[in-house]
């Protein structure tokens, strides 16, 4: 009896110190630095900073939360809008510009079709479009005169954001045999920097197609391979490579070649376990990715392909990611948190 309840104690006192030594919370280790956490009331499917310092997240009942803090970890929640439809918000970008002029301006996008167009400092609807379509991505343009969406169709609609009307519609137009457009929905669609007339898109169909408005409403050139199911691709700083997330276990992380579509990574040192819902640039050569099946958070070096910081122990998938180059922070949205990171 003196020994079972011995090794009784001894087995307390191991998953004591088990518990002890492991946390709870998510946690990091390497390049990847905690800065403070913010809470929305529901789990967040979109994230973009507002400027250096201000953040904003959409949520799967419709509302978008921005949300102010600081690198000692205080944060403070500015207030919330509403589309009013209950309805999530599939992204969230900020036109760009600074914080002092009319650029100060929110486009959202929702399942319902609902493309809005947000007056932050009066918290007002400025524009409301309605596509026949759920709408699951947009992106501005880096002047800001156009903005693009995707969908649950195979269209990328071009906008002319003083006009608020479609300057173009990119789609296989029938001719999807001949690769010239998406066949499914799209989940991601992306400018390419410092160009209002070239796009990239990708989603279901397992390819990435490149859009050239000044020479066609077709694809100009079509690579096959990643499973792109959130807004999880994204263009270098110089353009010269594309990064995209995958929504499976094998080769999750991969980047290509702008220039002659080869598959130049597919990051197969760096084990990364999760599937992506995630994935975009920090820098030149730093990409920040994140996903579910195991829900963590990686920061990978490119070309050199290792693993140099992670968040780990999420109770629920990375579905969002955002980042501020100027302070060197990122955000990811698990959850109905926000987890603000900084990065060296």
């Amino acid at each position: 009896m003196k020994r079972a309840e011995e090794t009784h104690s001894l087995v307390s006192s191991s998953q004591d110190f088990t518990d002890a030594i492991m946390p709870k919370e998510p946690h990091t280790r390497g390049s990847i630095k905690p800065v403070t956490t913010m809470h929305s009331n529901n789990l967040i499917y979109s994230t973009d900073f507002c400027s250096p310092d201000t953040v904003a997240a959409g949520d799967a009942k419709g509302f978008i939360d921005l949300f102010q803090f600081n690198n000692c970890g205080n944060t403070l929640k500015l207030y919330s809008l509403s589309n009013n439809t209950y309805q999530p918000i599939t992204a969230i970008k900020f036109r760009p510009g600074s914080l002092e002029d009319i650029s100060n301006i929110l486009l959202s996008t929702s399942s319902n079709g609902d493309v809005i167009h947000w007056h932050v400092p009066s918290k007002s609807v400025l524009s409301c479009i309605r596509e026949e379509r759920q709408v699951l991505s947009c992106a501005y343009s880096s002047d800001g005169l156009s903005f693009a969406t995707c969908g649950s169709d195979s269209k990328i609609i071009v906008y002319d954001e003083e006009k608020l009307c479609p300057i173009s519609t990119l789609d296989h137009f029938g001719k999807s045999t001949e690769m010239s457009g998406h066949i499914f929905r799209v989940f991601s669609v992306k400018y390419y920097p410092d160009m209002s007339n070239l796009l990239a898109t990708s989603g279901w169909d397992g390819s990435i197609h490149f859009w050239d408005m000044r020479v066609s409403q077709q694809s100009v050139m079509h690579l096959a391979g990643p499973l792109v199911c959130a807004d999880s691709i994204a263009f270098n700083p110089t353009g010269d490579s594309i990064v995209t997330g995958s929504f499976r276990k094998e080769n999750p992380l991969q980047v290509w070649s702008v220039r002659d579509g080869s598959n130049s990574s597919n990051f197969n040192s760096c084990a990364i376990n999760s599937q992506l819902y995630a994935a975009t640039w920090l820098d030149s050569n730093l990409i920040a990715c994140g996903g579910t099946n195991k829900s963590a958070v990686y920061l990978v070096r490119y070309p050199d392909e290792y693993v140099e910081g992670e968040a780990l122990n999420f109770a629920e998938g990375i579905y969002c990611l955002g980042s501020s180059s100027k302070l060197k922070n990122f955000c990811v949205g698990s959850g109905s948190s926000l987890y603000m990171y900084s990065y060296k």
